[in-house]
């Protein structure tokens, strides 16, 4: 929750914003979904070599992240 609360300080959003926005625009709004998001995104456009995606996921008590680059 920390992690979250500070990145909508840093983005100037509120809650609203921060979760439901992304559930319409995105479809999948838990940290489980994050790899879900990515193949979307990446089957909705072309998607140009050496790409870098990096992802954070928060959840409770748990966090993690990790950088893929497409070759």
């Amino acid at each position: 929750m920390l992690i979250q609360r500070s990145l909508m300080r840093e983005l100037g959003v509120g809650e609203r914003a921060f979760y439901l926005e992304n559930l319409q625009r995105l479809g999948h709004v838990f940290s489980c979904d994050v790899l879900i998001n990515l193949s979307d995104y990446a089957a909705s456009t072309s998607v140009a070599p050496a790409t870098t995606f990096t992802c954070l996921t928060v959840g409770y008590f748990r966090w993690g992240c990790f950088v893929l680059q497409k070759t």
